[in-house]
């Protein structure tokens, strides 16, 4: 990210009251211009952060598909007694843990987009 340094040269009294109110204006405008720019970026850092995080649980959530599925394999080595219900146990588990990534990956998903929404439209904002 690259900072923008505007140089100021320190004026007189004199030259304060002489200034036109267009350059106090163009001065100020700058300013807000300037201010404007670093909180948009501090909005797409904390868009950002979130993408992170998303992608994160979307991670771990992947994970429990791999244990969800082990845990079928173990199931159907279970006692007669205990075969149907750990069976359909496992079965819904693993079912779970595919529509919790499911819903994780639209997260990421729907950030990303936001994300990259943003990105576009700063281009335009402070080209």
């Amino acid at each position: 990210m690259k900072t923008t340094k505007t140089t100021t040269t320190e004026l007189t009294y004199k030259e304060e009251l002489t200034q036109t109110s267009q350059a106090i204006e163009a001065e100020e405008l700058e300013n807000k211009v300037e201010t404007a720019k670093n909180e948009f970026e501090m909005g797409m850092l904390a868009v950002k952060g979130k993408i992170l995080i998303a992608q994160s649980d979307l991670k771990k959530e992947q994970s429990k598909i791999t244990s969800a599925e082990v845990e079928l394999k173990k199931a159907k080595r279970s006692e007669p007694n205990e075969l149907t219900q750990n069976l359909i146990d496992a079965f819904q588990k693993r079912k779970q843990a595919v529509l919790d990534v499911e819903s994780k990956t639209v997260v990421v998903n729907d950030l990303q987009e936001i994300y990259d929404f943003l990105e576009e439209t700063k281009k335009v904002l402070f080209a």
